[in-house]
């Protein structure tokens, strides 16, 4: 049986106002809103086109045949479907970091973080402030755990063994380690500075190294100011400490000028006594009285204040004098003295110093137990000056406060 067709008669008899209300009731019966307007409608194909309808003009065209089951157009804009589903999906969702960087010490461990322990993390942890885990070379010592951390941890000396628990060898392990220390002891009667395991070459090196041992007492210390290590006496009171002493006995009736005293004394890496204050006088009398100190030289005269007959003070220039005059550089700085500052008496002697003097000659010098200058002289003797057996040596290091 043939398909009904429409006459001419029929489809003219349809008026333009038949068309537009057709037009709205289907829209109407498609629409997933009902009649609202304001929403486009797609129709099916088989309706012969698109229906789009303008909420605003209530105007209505028809467009290009579209099927139902289309998305709407993602090229269209920030509007459509497709844009708003996207943007729907990138704000839901648990985990995206894209534009929050990881933060180091908030307790969550986020890419690049290796840990992070919030408020625990440090240097000196498992997990160190940058959110590192701790380990052997990173150069950061981890408490109870490492010893030390250099980075390299070869196990070369000063440095750390190759697993962080140990250090390797090191000035304070109490083992000399030939190629790199001269002594490793930790008691300051050995003269071993315990810092550097070097030998002092004075008693002010011992006490520098020590300025706030109380317990750093006067008495016998090693020193080593060349290569031979020396037993001296030390005071380690007077003009806050470091006086050094050392005493000199020739054999015999042997008796040396100044000039044979200093070269003496320079074979030990020391020179002539110079006292610089009253407080180093009285320590130097009293160690001349005093039997401690065993004498260097061959001679065995361990106390006699013949010690401190001579000086290592001269006058500047030949026949130079400060006649009557305290023997100290600021009252007499016509005499001269290693280091500049020196003292003997802060009272004139008539007659003394001498007006015929060498300028290296030293006053013979003649002392009360007590430790008080009782007079001095300027012998010419053949222009050698005054002569002993006995001597002192210091190292010229200390000066008064």
């Amino acid at each position: 049986m043939s398909k009904p067709q429409a006459t001419p008669e029929v489809l003219r008899s349809i008026t333009a106002p038949m068309l537009a209300t057709l037009a709205v009731l289907l829209g109407a019966c498609l629409s997933p809103n009902g009649g609202d307007t304001s929403t486009d409608v797609n129709l099916s194909s088989d309706t012969g086109g698109v229906l789009s309808t303008s909420g605003a003009s209530g105007s209505s065209t028809f467009d290009e045949i579209m099927t139902t089951t289309e998305d709407w157009d993602t090229s269209a804009g920030s509007g459509s479907e497709s844009s708003e589903s996207s943007a729907a999906e990138g704000s839901s969702g648990s985990g995206s970091t894209s534009d929050t960087p990881a933060s180091c010490g908030d307790g969550v461990v986020q890419a690049p973080e290796e840990c992070d322990f919030g408020i625990d993390n440090a240097n000196d942890a498992g997990c160190t402030a940058d959110c590192h885990l701790a380990t052997c070379g990173d150069g950061l010592v981890q408490k109870d755990v490492e010893a030390c951390d250099d980075g390299l941890n070869d196990g070369a000396y000063g440095g750390c063994a190759v697993d962080c628990k140990a250090l390797a060898p090191h000035c304070g392990d109490g083992e000399v380690q030939d190629d790199y220390e001269a002594c490793d002891q930790t008691d300051p009667k050995t003269g071993c500075i315990a810092s550097t395991c070097e030998y002092a070459k004075s008693c002010k090196q011992i006490r520098d190294a020590r300025p706030d041992d109380l317990m750093l007492q006067d008495g016998l210390y090693f020193i080593k100011p060349l290569d031979a290590k020396l037993k001296v006496l030390c005071d380690m009171d007077a003009d806050g400490g470091g006086y050094t002493f050392l005493k000199v006995a020739l054999p015999g009736m042997v008796n040396y000028n100044a000039a044979q005293a200093e070269a003496k004394c320079k074979e030990y890496g020391m020179q002539l006594l110079v006292p610089r204050s009253p407080e180093h006088v009285a320590a130097a009398v009293m160690i001349a009285n005093s039997t401690l100190l065993v004498p260097l030289g061959g001679g065995s005269a361990k106390s006699d204040l013949n010690y401190m007959k001579i000086l290592g003070i001269y006058p500047a220039v030949e026949n130079m004098t400060c006649m009557d005059k305290p023997l100290n550089s600021t009252d007499c700085p016509q005499w001269k003295a290693a280091g500049d500052k020196f003292w003997v008496t802060d009272k004139g002697v008539p007659g003394a110093p001498g007006a015929k003097n060498c300028v290296k000659c030293s006053n013979a010098y003649y002392w009360k137990v007590e430790g008080v200058l009782d007079f001095y002289e300027t012998p010419w003797n053949a222009g050698v000056g005054a002569e002993t057996g006995l001597f002192m040596c210091d190292t010229g290091d200390k000066m008064p406060l």
